[in-house]
């Protein structure tokens, strides 16, 4: 067995990584054990929650529990805490969703959120083939494999992953950190499951060596149901919600058809003025910390000047936000 194909971590923290997020790829665990811990929280709430919306104030997972606060506009987004489906969180309906792919030149970056559009297309694809591909060719039996079939769509698979990541990182828009390397180690994943469900399906005739991966099973339907997670979990990820932020999709209403998308602006509105309740509390926090050790910084009054600017346009913003929900009842 080749040494580069076995799973060898680092320290714990790549092994916490791996755990956390059910990871065997040594490249998807060195990407994600990059990112600090708060990233890294953040990062695996997207593996386990609904679409959730995001302000381009949000400090890193600020707003994971707002839902527990009082808002008659909120409540119509996200179920009460004795609901049954409380546990998934959703305050990005589909609707939104669709009226963004409907409507995305009415965005600030239209060029670039078309190309993201096509990405989420392609990546559909992507997925759906690699669980093709594993699920038609490990249940057959060696006599029955044709190898240049499986090398072939092997092969376009494979390129079809590589130019995908390359695409993404050239995206020229706003993504999280936490979001943009977690799409790329999922990408790899599931690139190295492809490798692996290859091995297997040609068996002691593959020229591949056959990685050795914890998580999963030895038998082929356990790497088939993995996958299956796998794309699930991709395909959370790579959702408008986690692109497009509720400041962009409330001019984008308000673009179109302020009268027509009355609710929508109250509803989005009710978050925003939750999201920066948050930021604008810590806001103040980080100005009082910079006043407190104003001896301890040569750029002082820069930095005041700059944050105390940032906090009146957020505060600013807020009674805009307010004015808007008072207008539009």
């Amino acid at each position: 067995m080749a040494a580069s194909s076995v799973c060898w971590f680092d320290d714990l923290r790549e092994e916490s990584v791996s755990y956390a997020f059910g990871v065997s790829c040594k490249e998807s665990v060195s990407i994600l054990a990059r990112l600090s811990r708060d990233e890294l929280y953040e990062a695996n709430s997207f593996l386990d929650r609904g679409r959730e919306g995001f302000s381009v104030h949000d400090r890193t997972y600020v707003s994971r529990n707002i839902s527990c606060r009082s808002d008659e506009y909120y409540s119509k987004l996200v179920p009460a805490a004795d609901d049954p489906s409380a546990d998934t969180m959703c305050t990005f309906p589909e609707s939104w969703v669709c009226f963004f792919e409907k409507n995305y030149v009415l965005s600030d970056n239209s060029v670039e959120y078309k190309k993201l559009l096509d990405l989420i297309s392609e990546i559909s694809d992507i997925t759906s083939g690699v669980c093709l591909f594993l699920r038609d060719n490990l249940r057959l039996s060696n006599n029955d494999i044709n190898r240049d079939d499986v090398y072939q769509s092997f092969s376009s698979l494979l390129s079809r992953i590589t130019t995908f990541i390359c695409s993404f990182k050239e995206l020229r828009i706003n993504v999280r950190k936490s979001v943009s390397y977690l799409v790329e180690a999922l990408l790899l994943q599931l690139e190295h499951s492809l490798k692996l469900g290859c091995s297997m399906a040609l068996g002691p005739l593959s020229r591949m060596p056959l990685p050795r991966l914890p998580r999963f099973n030895t038998k082929s339907g356990g790497l088939v149901g993995d996958t299956g997670e796998l794309r699930s979990a991709i395909l959370s990820v790579m959702n408008i919600c986690n692109f497009v932020s509720l400041e962009e999709l409330l001019l984008m209403f308000e673009r179109d058809n302020p009268s027509l998308h009355e609710g929508d602006i109250i509803m989005v509105s009710s978050l925003l003025e939750l999201k920066y309740a948050e930021a604008v509390s810590i806001k103040k926090v980080h100005i009082e910390h910079i006043v407190n050790h104003e001896n301890e910084s040569d750029d002082f009054e820069e930095l005041l000047k700059k944050e105390t600017s940032e906090l009146e346009k957020m505060e600013e913003f807020v009674v805009g936000l307010r004015k808007k929900r008072i207008n539009e009842k």
